[in-house]
């Protein structure tokens, strides 16, 4: 599609640079956020988990704090959003407190594409062998991408810009368990999928009424490539942009945030005025996927809004932004 070739540069270019950046986590992804949180605590950090935000409070141009949800006020001189732009200044925020014109340019902001989540067990290592040649090495399974075709890649796109679920899905497989077997019991394996791409609303009726169907399609189309793996599927799931936007708080279902086109990507991420992470209410910053560099599992945003705060509180030395 027009554009869309800077967006898939700019996605590859660091794993092309060094693709031994790109792993699999042990114990699987959630041991990620375990190792950071313990970090943080071993640092006096207090993490709160199911407390949602209610509104971030501002008085005279800067921030004082956070309301909860049910009802309890916490003081602060800084708030950094880990939340996507839409979410965090039209959703958490009292419109009074940013003006009119600052509100249009957030609405403005592109969430126009999505993606469905798929995760499955099996009781066999899918045998991809008919996709991948028969002299492929088992370990090649730890990432595999269905997609033939240029075509059936233009296809997809095209799907989603008419509101339509992908007849031509491109899906990036992931058998974490081809490394880790902790993860799963024993001879089974955890088969997790990106499938893209996917309209944010369909042009007839919801995803929660197509979610069953538009599943099995997609066992289809990986059965296509891996001819035992219906038979050997013991449960699955699928995550569709309303159920990411529902349980990941995530707006429309992006799960980078934002759109990465061009002109969303770099010193216009989210836009102009809040390319470095601070915001026009003072001692509010913003630190998710929807500040350069963009989403994916990296810390650059979050790491660069620390080093925003750090230079801004004059507490020393700052790294440079990644």
């Amino acid at each position: 599609a027009p554009g869309n070739i800077l967006p898939i540069a700019y996605l590859k270019a660091n794993m092309l640079r060094d693709p031994h950046r790109v792993g699999i986590p042990k114990g699987g992804m959630g041991s990620i956020t375990q190792a950071m949180a313990k970090a943080a605590r071993e640092h006096g950090v207090e993490i709160r988990s199911n407390t949602p935000v209610k509104q971030i409070r501002v008085h005279q141009g800067r921030t004082v704090g956070v309301t909860l949800e049910d009802g309890e006020q916490l003081d602060a001189d800084l708030v950094l959003s880990n939340a996507d732009p839409k979410r965090t200044f039209l959703k958490l925020m009292d419109p009074n407190d940013l003006g009119a014109d600052f509100v249009n340019s957030i609405q403005l902001l592109k969430t126009n594409l999505s993606c469905l989540k798929f995760h499955g067990i099996v009781r066999a290592l899918p045998d991809f062998s008919r996709y991948l040649g028969s002299d492929s090495n088992p370990h090649d399974l730890g990432s595999i991408r269905i997609c033939p075709s240029v075509a059936y890649f233009e296809q997809s796109w095209d799907d989603a810009r008419r509101g339509l679920p992908s007849s031509c899905p491109i899906i990036q497989v992931q058998i974490p368990t081809v490394y880790d077997d902790s993860i799963a019991p024993p001879g089974q394996h955890i088969v997790s999928a990106w499938v893209t791409y996917a309209p944010v609303r369909l042009r007839q009726g919801s995803w929660d009424d197509v979610k069953p169907q538009v599943g099995e399609s997609l066992i289809d189309h990986i059965n296509q490539h891996a001819p035992n793996f219906r038979d050997s599927l013991i449960d699955w799931d699928l995550f569709t942009p309303l159920d990411l936007e529902r349980r990941m708080n995530l707006t429309d279902g992006n799960i980078r945030h934002l759109d990465l086109i061009g002109e969303q990507l770099l010193a216009e991420r989210p836009n102009r005025l809040l390319s470095n992470y601070r915001t026009p209410i003072e001692g509010l910053y913003l630190c998710g996927s929807g500040t350069h560099p963009g989403g994916d599992v990296t810390g650059a945003p979050g790491h660069n809004a620390a080093h925003a705060v750090i230079r801004d509180l004059g507490l020393g030395k700052s790294d440079p932004d990644s």
